[in-house]
């Protein structure tokens, strides 16, 4: 696809831009991109507006006293860059994210589309609450679920000796 704006190189980007309260999507080359957003800066202002709309804060308040246990990023510190330190931050902020995310996508939670699970998901620590699943679809006679439970707790179990290994 050729960039919407000077219809002469590839497509790479898309460039979103929410204006009041209206979505528009276009696809760009870099170079389009970057002229229209200014830089990455803008794209940071940007979020971090979103971050200072909340209305009982006062300007001075900086908000909750909350830091990431991962990477020590405070709140903030989150607030003034719009950027996440590292995935710890989605965690150690939730409070907060909730209305970020209602204000930013009109929702804070997905409606789209699942995607089927695949074995790489499955951790060691989501093995318990596998066999957990697996013992509660036996015994309500679920055995098709108890199934699929069980093949997954297998290829986790195969996986993670393979890693070992």
């Amino acid at each position: 696809m050729l960039c919407q704006d000077c219809h002469k190189q590839e497509a790479t980007v898309p460039f979103i831009q929410i204006v009041d309260g209206k979505k528009t999507v276009q696809h760009l080359c870099a170079s389009c991109a970057e002229k229209r957003s200014g830089g990455s800066e803008s794209v940071t202002v940007t979020l971090s507006s979103f971050l200072e709309e909340d209305g009982d804060e006062k300007e001075e308040d900086e908000g909750p006293d909350l830091t990431c246990a991962f990477c020590g990023l405070t709140y903030a510190e989150f607030k003034k860059t719009g950027r996440f330190g590292c995935d710890g931050c989605y965690v150690a902020f939730e409070s907060e994210l909730d209305e970020v995310f209602k204000r930013l996508h009109g929702a804070n939670r997905h409606t789209g589309e699942v995607p089927a699970p695949s074995v790489a998901e499955d951790s060691a620590e989501d093995l318990e609450g596998l066999r957990q699943a697996l013992r509660d679809a036996v015994a309500k006679e679920h055995f098709e679920e108890a199934a699929r439970l069980r093949d997954r707790i297998a290829a986790v179990q195969a996986r993670d000796a393979e890693v070992k290994t």
